[in-house]
């Protein structure tokens, strides 16, 4: 019963650690890149006496919004491990799984599996076990309360069982009659 009730934790976990190593190693490579094309644009612009700024506008901006979806990615993962024992933080994890990979998904070329691009669509695998893990903490809140409402004594009482308890006892009025043997006890001595 334990590890059903932390199934979705752990899937969200596992998931978001994944997806946050994945991310981690793409955003550096693509830093790296992006570090050396900046560096080589300071020195055109240090030798020609060119203004930097304008030295920056030859290069297409497009090259920086993989850097930034990427740093999003990383954000989202850390939220998740973050929030993953939080049944309610759920629902937006789930909806960010699913901004992320179609975001990811048609503007970034995730959907693209080739051997060239594997990393890219290799992140569609811990996003699911994202989404899976989140789909689990959604359905075990849900149950545990509808299980809260009713009690166990509600429970028993429609099948015909004996006491309240999961058992067939009735595991209060123990601990009630123990506690108040105890007292009895201590007064008395």
């Amino acid at each position: 019963m334990e590890k059903r009730r932390t199934a979705g934790r752990r899937l969200l976990f596992w998931g978001a650690v994944t997806l946050m190593a994945l991310s981690g190693y793409e955003f550096w490579i693509r830093l790296d890149v992006i570090w050396w094309a900046i560096e080589g644009l300071w020195r055109l612009s240090r030798e020609t006496a060119l203004p930097f700024a304008r030295a920056l506008s030859f290069y297409d901006p497009s090259m920086f919004y993989l850097v930034g979806f990427l740093g999003t990615v990383m954000l989202y993962a850390l939220a998740a491990i973050l929030l993953r024992n939080r049944a309610l933080a759920s629902y937006p994890l789930l909806l960010g799984a699913a901004a992320i990979g179609l975001t990811g998904g048609f503007r970034f070329g995730m959907f693209n599996f080739s051997l060239l691009n594997w990393v890219a669509g290799a992140k569609l695998v811990p996003l699911t076990a994202i989404a899976a893990g989140c789909a689990c903490n959604i359905a075990q809140y849900h149950v545990g309360r509808s299980r809260g409402r009713k009690g166990w004594n509600d429970v028993y009482e429609q099948t015909g069982a004996t006491g309240g308890g999961p058992r067939g006892d009735d595991v209060r009025a123990r601990v009630r009659d123990r506690r108040r043997s105890k007292r009895r006890q201590e007064m008395g001595a």
